[in-house]
């Protein structure tokens, strides 16, 4: 449920930012169809995937569950935009608590997610990524400095 709307400065105005509600948040092994993507919360795989750079798609029930544990998850679908990707990545390996996967087909050229906050951009936009993790990071349900369950990613 979107709790609030707002229109950012980002990307030349191209940045929309929301606030969000999910009823139900539980482990749910196997796939979950999340009806509003990229979601930024809901019921998620109970394994979850290491912090950084991840070169190939994860499916989204895993990086749901870093974000109920206060990662902040950049998402990239932008086509013919190697630097931007290259600089998003090099953002990723130098926070501690981010992550960065392809999401393919499935949103915006850049989405930047926290639990229960979505910002879908229209380019990357380094300085409000910034802002938004610093803001966001260790803020969801569980702590970042839970470690990953064994055998998961």
């Amino acid at each position: 449920e979107v709790i609030s709307s707002t229109t950012s400065e980002a990307c030349g105005g191209n940045c929309l930012l929301e606030e969000l509600a999910y009823a139900e948040t539980y482990h749910a092994a196997g796939g979950v169809d999340y009806g509003d993507v990229p979601s930024a919360g809901g019921p998620h795989d109970p394994c979850w995937a290491d912090f950084g750079v991840h070169g190939a798609p994860l499916a989204d029930e895993y990086w749901v569950h870093n974000l109920e544990h206060g990662a902040v998850v950049l998402l990239h679908d932008c086509g013919d935009c190697a630097a931007d990707v290259a600089d998003l990545e090099a953002f990723t390996a130098g926070h501690e608590w981010a992550r960065a996967t392809p999401y393919p087909g499935r949103g915006a050229p850049v989405a930047a997610l926290a639990w229960e906050v979505r910002a879908t951009m229209g380019c990357w936009d380094p300085a409000f990524v910034a802002a938004f993790y610093e803001e966001r990071k260790d803020r969801a349900p569980e702590s970042v400095l839970a470690g990953a369950p064994g055998g998961c990613m």
